[in-house]
């Protein structure tokens, strides 16, 4: 079994643009914008989207919070 156990959850809404999701998303994973804007697209299709497996919760939970104060609707996930 491997050692990341907890899922950090991007859930598509109707209130952030594919922009604020990206810079967002980028900015919290150290990604190109050009990234960002492919995994806004990704959750935008399929409704969410895993960013992320942490080994642990505190991890998962500091990510989860970043992105929460950017508007987005991220959870967190075990495995």
């Amino acid at each position: 079994m491997s050692d990341q156990q907890w899922a950090v959850v991007l859930h598509d809404d109707d209130v952030n643009s594919h922009t604020t999701v990206a810079f967002a998303v980028a900015r919290a994973y150290g990604l190109p914008v050009e990234r960002g804007f492919e995994m806004a697209h990704d959750v935008d299709t399929a409704g969410e989207g895993c960013l992320t497996w942490c080994t642990t919760r505190e991890q998962a939970e500091a990510l989860v919070a970043d992105l929460q104060l950017w508007g987005l609707h991220v959870t967190l996930r075990s495995r």
